[in-house]
């Protein structure tokens, strides 16, 4: 359901107002496209901006309950979703630049792709949110995720994500291996990877506050 458009973003949902099979699949999926499409009109200088400028997207996606349906007054009304589900989808699709990657999922949809393409890009604090949300960068789907050649960097990628998380001093080494390993891919992998280098911190545990005594708190 092609819900608006906002400056120049598009809000969509799956699952409504029908039942929708593998939802958050086929919202991966059309994410996929939407890259595609975008390589070829860069390709092809569609926009006409030339050689030297590409246009990029920043896509987040996220999969939970919402309230949908007609919203607004008798007389003007919307059929739409909102919800927590809806603003964390805008919050990860924000998350794009930080991280330096076009797609982005949360935990909760990364857990109903078992088999696509997706790399972990750590846990980053999202406006409004109390604890840090774990999110994935998508680079393929199954036919991407089953290959020998994906398992490979998979395998390197979580040996720097254990790098991080423990301070390894291996982790400059892993680093080198894992972008020699994502050179078939995205010709965004390159910056996320870069990026990357510089958020250790995104991959490590953030330690639990202890509330101080209450005689403390008062004085």
């Amino acid at each position: 359901t092609l819900d608006k458009f906002i400056g120049d973003s598009i809000m969509a949902f799956w699952n409504a107002p029908v039942d929708v099979a593998d939802h958050p699949a086929k919202a991966v999926r059309a994410a996929l496209a939407m890259r595609e499409t975008l390589a070829t009109l860069n390709a092809t200088d569609a926009f006409g901006f030339g050689e030297e400028y590409k246009v990029g997207i920043g896509i987040g996606i996220h999969t939970g309950l919402a309230c949908v349906g007609n919203m607004g007054a008798e007389s003007r009304f919307n059929y739409s979703a909102v919800g927590d589900a809806v603003n964390v989808s805008a919050r990860i699709e924000g998350c794009c630049k930080e991280v330096g990657f076009d797609i982005l999922v949360s935990e909760t949809t990364a857990a109903a792709l078992p088999h696509f393409a997706l790399l972990d890009a750590g846990s980053l604090g999202l406006k409004g949110k109390s604890t840090r949300t774990r999110l994935y960068a998508t680079l393929g789907d199954e036919t991407v995720g089953l290959s020998a050649t994906f398992a490979l960097l998979e395998t390197a990628h979580q040996a720097l994500v254990e790098a991080f998380a423990t301070r390894s001093t291996d982790s400059r080494k892993l680093l080198a291996r894992v972008r020699q390993r994502a050179q078939p891919y995205p010709a965004t992998l390159p910056e996320f990877y870069r990026r990357l280098a510089r958020r250790g911190d995104h991959f490590r545990e953030i330690p639990t506050e202890v509330p101080a005594p209450l005689s403390e708190q008062a004085s």
